[in-house]
């Protein structure tokens, strides 16, 4: 039974469920069943939705990690956009992909936060319904504020001490992971203006909708964009690169830092010179060319 005072606002839990025989988790959100949303699959006429540069980037191989990686990629995108649709005036929802599961004790995160959003009452950070929180908080970069605004540094998120414990301000970050989030029904017309047509990854969209605001920070049209400063929810990167059931076939390249890149590059360049040492110099040869060629398409090198 949904409770009579709802955690941070949210009235609704949506699950975007790819897989037609699979059952709903029934603990994704205290006191509310998820609604199954059942996602898009990869469609080519998707590519009517597709910037020039994004059909390039597909076609073609990205130049960015932000770029679209596949048709599963944009039809990810898809479900959030029409999920956002059906956000109605004065609704917070929570939005869950197939593979997110909470972890242990996030429903007592969850409850804590609330109690203190309660304790602000109309100065609470989501008392407008204008406002994206990031549950899963894994693969953010951040960046300068001073590079994105207009007139002045955007201010930090204005909460109490103890609630900046519990969230984080993420006006300024990109790769914001939508495996598990609050949206409210401002912030949703505000990412649906200018959604499509579809340009980049939905994470990185979100991002880039957060860095620029034309509203500034602490005016009634800001949207806030933050983050819960605990992970409160897990996501198999794995599972959901090798199975295609899943929401999105991820490109692990797209996820790994500098650092992780060109350790990966140096373990490849080195067995393959031992393949190539076994296999004679013209195996060597053409063995480290094809190396060299797969590692531009994803510009490692």
């Amino acid at each position: 039974m949904a409770s009579l005072a709802p955690i941070l606002n949210v009235t609704r839990v949506v699950w975007i469920a790819v897989g037609a025989h699979k059952e709903a988790p029934v603990d994704l959100w205290p006191g509310l069943l998820p609604q199954r949303y059942q996602a898009l699959r990869r469609n080519r006429s998707f590519f009517r939705h597709l910037t020039p540069r994004a059909k390039h980037a597909l076609l073609h191989g990205r130049s960015d990690g932000m770029d679209i990686p596949s048709l599963n990629a944009v039809a990810l995108y898809m479900n959030h956009v029409l999920i956002w649709r059906s956000i109605r005036p004065g609704e917070v929802i929570a939005v869950f992909e197939e593979d997110a599961a909470p972890h242990s004790g996030t429903t007592e995160y969850l409850q804590r936060l609330d109690q203190l959003r309660r304790g602000m009452g109309s100065e609470s950070w989501m008392s407008g319904y204008g406002y994206y929180l990031s549950l899963y908080t894994d693969f953010l970069r951040h960046y300068s504020c001073m590079a994105v605004a207009d007139d002045s540094i955007r201010d930090e998120l204005h909460v109490t001490q103890e609630i900046h414990d519990y969230i984080e301000d993420t006006s300024c970050a990109l790769w914001y992971g939508t495996s598990a989030y609050v949206v409210g029904f401002r912030a949703a017309r505000y990412l649906l203006d200018g959604a499509l047509p579809v340009d980049v990854q939905v994470d990185a969209y979100v991002g880039l909708r957060a860095m620029f605001q034309p509203e500034p920070s602490g005016s009634p049209g800001y949207i806030q964009f933050s983050r819960t400063r605990q992970n409160l929810y897990s996501q198999s990167v794995i599972k959901q690169y090798f199975n295609k059931n899943r929401v999105q076939n991820l490109d692990l390249i797209e996820l790994k830092d500098v650092k992780v890149m060109v350790a990966t590059l140096l373990y490849s360049t080195t067995i393959c010179f031992v393949l190539g040492f076994c296999l004679g110099r013209y195996g060597a040869a053409r063995i480290c060319a094809s190396a060299i060629r797969l590692a531009s398409r994803y510009r490692c090198i």
